[in-house]
């Protein structure tokens, strides 16, 4: 019984040392030997939800040994992160939690303050992360990291002239960050700036042509400059790349039906007016 017990404590301090060697990995930057770490205790549902978050930023974040986030995992991350909440809904509040442990050590920490900020926000207290990464931003203002999640808080409080602004100055130092092009054009869009909007979607496209729901918003960008048939042509293109998709499948559909109902409206117009140009060319007695 006492060999078991001595057994058990053993495992546990195991799995300590793991995760703190990791976070320690973490915060020295070395990116792919913490995300091994990381992904050991995640594979073995140890350390959670600590063990998770780290993971998912690692996801964001381990490029070439730089912080930026990967051009092809932006919807990997986001997958990721649904999926610990929807097994845990206390994560995020563990995690700010865990960020308030870690910042008691190293106040300065910015991608500790980094999470925290991002955690705060995806429960939408806005106002408090907004006041992390205001911190974050006087420690370091050029960390790709913090231009992301803080065009992501003035997303959250409606201030897209702001993250226009934000994200096209981040864009001058990282003109392949992905992420930003999607927040600056999703800003230009709903301000109706549609032509503008489009040109981050094409980068995006022209850097990644995987991303779904970046075709998605590119189609509601050339519906609004009535651009129709090249839309249809966009919902094709998204469908290939996921035909078990009901939600492109039916705005599809949809704008098929008005495309459809707008062709005919347009025809029937031209034919009135042209009877119309046709009866008073009779009654003025030309041809």
């Amino acid at each position: 019984m006492d060999q078991d017990l001595c057994l058990h404590k053993e495992n546990i301090q195991q799995k300590t040392d793991q995760f703190q060697l990791a976070v320690n990995l973490f915060n020295q930057k070395k990116w792919f030997e913490a995300d091994e770490l990381f992904s050991d205790l995640v594979q073995k549902k140890q350390n959670t939800p600590y063990a998770q978050f780290y993971k998912c930023i690692l996801i964001a974040n381990v490029q070439q040994g730089q912080t930026l986030i990967y051009l092809n995992q932006v919807e990997k991350l986001i997958a990721f992160v649904e999926q610990i909440e929807k097994e845990n809904p206390q994560f995020f509040a563990q995690v700010i939690e865990h960020c308030n442990q870690e910042l008691k050590n190293d106040s300065e920490n910015i991608i500790i303050l980094c999470i925290k900020g991002i955690a705060l926000d995806i429960l939408h207290q806005f106002d408090e992360s907004e006041s992390i990464i205001n911190e974050a931003i006087k420690l370091n203002p050029q960390f790709p990291l913090i231009q992301v999640w803080r065009c992501l808080t003035l997303i959250s409080k409606k201030k897209y002239n702001e993250v226009i602004d934000v994200g096209q100055k981040a864009l001058k130092e990282h003109p392949n960050f992905v992420i930003l092009h999607h927040y600056v054009g999703i800003s230009l869009q709903i301000l109706s700036r549609s032509v503008e909007a489009l040109e981050h979607f094409e980068i995006i496209l022209q850097l990644n042509p995987n991303l779904v729901h970046i075709y998605l918003w590119k189609c509601i960008s050339l519906e609004t400059q009535n651009q129709y048939l090249k839309a249809l042509c966009c919902y094709d293109l998204a469908l290939k790349l996921d035909p078990n998709n009901s939600e492109i499948t039916n705005q599809k559909s949809k704008k098929n039906i008005n495309y459809v109902q707008r062709n005919f409206t347009i025809r029937l117009k031209y034919v009135e007016e042209s009877n119309l140009n046709l009866t008073s060319s009779n009654l003025i007695g030309i041809g």
